[in-house]
């Protein structure tokens, strides 16, 4: 094919007759998203501004949890997620003003408290059955008991199938990955499925299990129990180099259909503001204090969404994370 020269040195085809060919516009640039941070004085206070924004006009129900204790509240993610539904985080002192006033302000109906009395005190529940609040209490008596009753009585009661999350319960990534799809999520230790997870497992008879964390989390033994307890059930293992990759892939496989227009960012270091994302029902990526990770600007380049919102302050997430610096480059 020939050449034809132009003003500026460079050169445009031409068909083999000679006669040259119009360009093609280039693809317009995309436009970089909004960005927005959500953030308080503390995790308490940031929870409020989530719930604040997304909840504007109020929810029928809300979901509490400790903010000091990320198993308890990690499975309350997942029921904030399945039901489109707040989660406010209680400080070990119980229901504080600022709290009570955003339960008031949603003007919910019933109130889904996560965890035993040490997690969420007695007092609280008392509190809101008081103000004429219908309250259901999801505990066991550790938190593999209290993300099978999770599982089974609130996020997927009733007929079995679908889909399945398995994470460790001994570090808050890959478990708040996967709360964070809406999908029932069970806690396992590095090497066994503790008897409450087995019996979820053997109520929810899923379709798929999706083991979230490579063998350092969750071990080849415990895979081979699943493969003897639900012998008819898909075993996928989702895992990355590090919790931004692991995190990354989870959101790529829950969000397999159209991509979301709005995303959260918020820090990979710690998980109560991670958690305030829960109800604001959008995928939750994983972020270095001041940069974005190569995975999780990959899956951001991926689904070019129009809004982005930062989840804590400024030394959680800095401005330039937020606008999508990655590490060692530009998003």
């Amino acid at each position: 094919m020939a050449l034809v020269l132009t003003a500026g040195g460079c050169a445009d085809p031409a068909e083999e007759d000679g006669t040259p060919v119009t360009p093609r516009a280039a693809a317009p640039a995309t436009a970089p998203p909004t960005t927005e941070r959500i953030d308080g004085v503390d995790r308490y206070a940031t929870a409020v501004a989530a719930s604040q924004r997304r909840f504007a006009g109020g929810s029928s129900a809300v979901v509490l949890a400790s903010g000091t204790d990320f198993p308890d509240a990690l499975v309350g993610a997942a029921v904030a997620r399945a039901f489109g539904a707040p989660l406010l985080l209680l400080p070990p002192a119980g229901l504080t003003p600022v709290v009570r006033a955003e339960v008031e302000r949603l003007r919910a109906g019933s109130v889904v408290l996560v965890g035993g009395e040490r997690a969420v005190p007695l007092g609280v529940q008392t509190t809101l059955q008081d103000a004429g609040l219908d309250v259901r209490r999801v505990a066991g008596p550790d938190r593999y008991a209290t993300a099978e009753d999770v599982a089974t009585q609130l996020v997927q009661p009733g007929a079995p199938g679908g889909e399945v999350y398995l994470a460790t319960g001994e570090d808050f990534p890959d478990a708040l990955a996967a709360a964070s799809t809406g999908r029932p999520v069970l806690l396992v230790t590095r090497r066994t499925l503790p008897s409450a997870t087995r019996e979820a497992l053997e109520q929810l008879r899923p379709e798929s299990v999706v083991v979230v964390g490579g063998p350092d989390a969750v071990s080849g033994t415990v895979l081979d129990a699943l493969d003897t307890l639900v012998p008819d059930a898909e075993v996928l293992r989702i895992a990355g180099e590090d919790r931004y990759a692991t995190t990354a892939q989870v959101h790529l496989r829950a969000a397999s259909g159209a991509p979301p227009a709005e995303v959260a960012l918020t820090t990979g270091g710690d998980f109560p503001d991670a958690l305030s994302a829960a109800g604001l029902g959008v995928p939750v990526l994983l972020v270095r204090p001041d940069c974005v990770p190569v995975s999780t600007a990959a899956v951001l380049d991926s689904w070019a969404p129009t809004s982005v919102v930062a989840l804590g302050g400024p030394a959680a997430v800095a401005d330039g994370a937020a606008a999508g610096r990655t590490c060692g480059g530009q998003w």
